[in-house]
Protein backbone atom coordinates (compact mmCIF):
# COMPACT_ATOMS: atom_id res chain seq x y z
CA UNK A 1 0.00 0.00 0.00
CA UNK A 2 2.89 2.65 0.36
CA UNK A 3 4.17 1.50 -3.31
CA UNK A 4 4.01 4.08 -6.10
CA UNK A 5 2.33 1.52 -8.14
CA UNK A 6 -0.78 1.07 -5.62
CA UNK A 7 -2.65 3.42 -7.26
CA UNK A 8 -2.01 2.11 -10.85
CA UNK A 9 -2.24 -0.99 -9.85
CA UNK A 10 -6.17 -0.71 -8.27
CA UNK A 11 -7.22 0.85 -11.53
CA UNK A 12 -5.42 -1.46 -13.70
CA UNK A 13 -7.99 -4.16 -14.96
CA UNK A 14 -5.79 -7.40 -14.30
CA UNK A 15 -7.54 -9.48 -11.74
CA UNK A 16 -5.83 -9.98 -8.15
CA UNK A 17 -5.55 -13.74 -9.18
CA UNK A 18 -3.24 -11.84 -12.21
CA UNK A 19 -1.53 -9.78 -9.63
CA UNK A 20 -0.81 -12.74 -7.11
CA UNK A 21 0.05 -15.12 -9.84
CA UNK A 22 2.69 -12.59 -11.81
CA UNK A 23 4.05 -11.85 -8.27
CA UNK A 24 4.55 -15.99 -7.74
CA UNK A 25 6.12 -16.51 -11.12
CA UNK A 26 8.12 -13.46 -10.71
CA UNK A 27 9.85 -14.31 -6.98
CA UNK A 28 9.75 -17.86 -7.96
CA UNK A 29 12.13 -17.25 -10.79
CA UNK A 30 14.37 -14.79 -8.87
CA UNK A 31 14.88 -17.40 -5.78
CA UNK A 32 15.53 -19.95 -8.92
CA UNK A 33 18.39 -18.38 -10.29
CA UNK A 34 19.65 -17.76 -6.68
CA UNK A 35 19.20 -21.26 -5.45
CA UNK A 36 21.26 -22.43 -8.72
CA UNK A 37 24.17 -19.96 -7.99
CA UNK A 38 24.15 -21.39 -5.11
CA UNK A 39 24.00 -24.81 -5.77
CA UNK A 40 26.94 -24.45 -8.35
CA UNK A 41 28.90 -22.48 -5.81
CA UNK A 42 28.80 -25.67 -3.61
CA UNK A 43 29.20 -27.78 -6.25
CA UNK A 44 32.71 -26.20 -7.44
CA UNK A 45 34.53 -25.14 -3.91
CA UNK A 46 32.84 -27.84 -1.46
CA UNK A 47 33.19 -30.71 -3.79
CA UNK A 48 29.69 -31.34 -2.77
CA UNK A 49 27.48 -34.18 -4.45
CA UNK A 50 24.60 -32.23 -4.40
CA UNK A 51 24.42 -31.98 -8.50
CA UNK A 52 25.07 -35.67 -9.42
CA UNK A 53 21.52 -36.87 -8.97
CA UNK A 54 20.39 -33.46 -10.42
CA UNK A 55 16.92 -34.01 -11.43
CA UNK A 56 15.85 -35.08 -8.05
CA UNK A 57 17.70 -32.18 -6.18
CA UNK A 58 16.00 -29.77 -9.08
CA UNK A 59 12.23 -31.17 -7.91
CA UNK A 60 12.49 -30.87 -4.68
CA UNK A 61 14.37 -27.55 -4.52
CA UNK A 62 11.16 -26.30 -6.56
CA UNK A 63 8.87 -27.98 -3.93
CA UNK A 64 10.53 -26.07 -1.39
CA UNK A 65 10.61 -22.79 -3.32
CA UNK A 66 6.85 -23.06 -4.31
CA UNK A 67 5.36 -23.82 -0.82
CA UNK A 68 7.58 -20.93 0.87
CA UNK A 69 6.78 -18.48 -1.71
CA UNK A 70 3.29 -19.32 -1.09
CA UNK A 71 4.05 -19.05 2.82
CA UNK A 72 5.63 -15.74 2.05
CA UNK A 73 2.50 -14.22 0.06
CA UNK A 74 0.04 -15.56 2.68
CA UNK A 75 1.87 -13.71 5.15
CA UNK A 76 1.99 -10.31 3.23
CA UNK A 77 -1.79 -10.48 2.20
CA UNK A 78 -2.53 -11.82 5.86
CA UNK A 79 -0.90 -8.18 7.20
CA UNK A 80 -1.21 -4.98 6.43
CA UNK A 81 1.80 -2.99 7.24
CA UNK A 82 5.50 -4.46 5.92
CA UNK A 83 6.89 -4.13 9.83
CA UNK A 84 3.77 -6.65 10.75
CA UNK A 85 4.75 -8.70 8.22
CA UNK A 86 8.28 -8.54 8.21
CA UNK A 87 7.94 -9.44 11.99
CA UNK A 88 5.41 -12.55 11.01
CA UNK A 89 7.83 -14.24 8.36
CA UNK A 90 10.87 -13.44 10.57
CA UNK A 91 9.15 -14.89 13.40
CA UNK A 92 8.21 -18.21 11.23
CA UNK A 93 11.44 -18.36 10.14
CA UNK A 94 12.92 -18.80 13.42
CA UNK A 95 10.31 -21.35 14.70
CA UNK A 96 10.85 -23.80 11.23
CA UNK A 97 14.87 -22.93 11.96
CA UNK A 98 14.08 -24.50 15.81
CA UNK A 99 12.34 -27.23 14.95
CA UNK A 100 14.49 -28.30 11.87
CA UNK A 101 16.23 -31.88 13.29
CA UNK A 102 19.50 -30.26 12.85
CA UNK A 103 19.06 -28.25 16.09
CA UNK A 104 16.48 -30.34 17.71
CA UNK A 105 16.15 -33.39 17.26
CA UNK A 106 12.83 -35.20 16.72
CA UNK A 107 13.10 -38.10 18.95
CA UNK A 108 13.82 -35.31 22.30
CA UNK A 109 10.13 -33.89 21.46
CA UNK A 110 6.98 -34.87 23.17
CA UNK A 111 5.61 -37.57 20.86
CA UNK A 112 2.67 -35.36 20.12
CA UNK A 113 4.88 -32.26 19.62
CA UNK A 114 6.90 -35.32 17.36
CA UNK A 115 4.72 -36.20 15.36
CA UNK A 116 3.31 -32.75 14.07
CA UNK A 117 6.52 -31.22 13.33
CA UNK A 118 7.46 -34.42 10.95
CA UNK A 119 4.73 -33.08 8.82
CA UNK A 120 6.40 -29.72 8.21
CA UNK A 121 7.55 -28.53 4.93
CA UNK A 122 11.00 -27.76 5.50
CA UNK A 123 11.66 -31.32 8.02
CA UNK A 124 9.99 -33.42 4.94
CA UNK A 125 12.09 -31.49 2.07
CA UNK A 126 15.30 -31.31 4.08
CA UNK A 127 15.06 -35.11 4.52
CA UNK A 128 14.00 -35.85 1.35
CA UNK A 129 17.06 -33.67 -0.33
CA UNK A 130 19.85 -35.30 2.36
CA UNK A 131 18.71 -38.80 0.90
CA UNK A 132 18.90 -38.09 -2.67
CA UNK A 133 22.26 -35.61 -1.80
CA UNK A 134 24.39 -38.26 0.62
CA UNK A 135 22.93 -41.83 0.10
CA UNK A 136 22.32 -41.60 -3.91
CA UNK A 137 18.89 -42.48 -3.26
CA UNK A 138 16.18 -41.73 -5.91
CA UNK A 139 13.16 -39.37 -4.76
CA UNK A 140 10.04 -41.32 -2.96
CA UNK A 141 7.19 -39.45 -1.38
CA UNK A 142 5.38 -41.62 1.14
CA UNK A 143 1.49 -40.79 0.91
CA UNK A 144 1.22 -39.05 4.09
CA UNK A 145 4.02 -36.96 2.81
CA UNK A 146 2.51 -35.90 -0.22
CA UNK A 147 -0.80 -35.44 1.53
CA UNK A 148 0.76 -32.77 3.83
CA UNK A 149 2.70 -30.84 1.22
CA UNK A 150 -0.32 -30.73 -1.27
CA UNK A 151 -2.41 -30.46 1.49
CA UNK A 152 -1.00 -27.24 3.09
CA UNK A 153 -0.51 -26.12 -0.54
CA UNK A 154 -3.94 -26.07 -1.44
CA UNK A 155 -4.73 -24.45 2.08
CA UNK A 156 -2.53 -21.68 1.77
CA UNK A 157 -3.60 -20.42 -1.79
CA UNK A 158 -7.24 -20.52 -0.72
CA UNK A 159 -6.50 -18.52 2.53
CA UNK A 160 -4.02 -16.22 0.24
CA UNK A 161 -6.69 -15.88 -2.64
CA UNK A 162 -9.29 -15.09 0.65
CA UNK A 163 -7.21 -12.11 1.57
CA UNK A 164 -6.76 -11.07 -1.41
CA UNK A 165 -9.94 -10.61 -2.55
CA UNK A 166 -11.54 -9.36 0.73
Amino acid sequence: RSSNAYVRNIVSKASGFDFALGNFVTTFIIVSVQTCLILFIAKYFLNGSLLNNLLPVIFVVSIAVSLFIMIGMFIGYLFNTNESAVVASISLALIFLVFTPIITPLETLPPIASKIISHTPLVILENKLRIITIFGARLSFSFSEIFSLVGLAIIIILFSMFLLFI
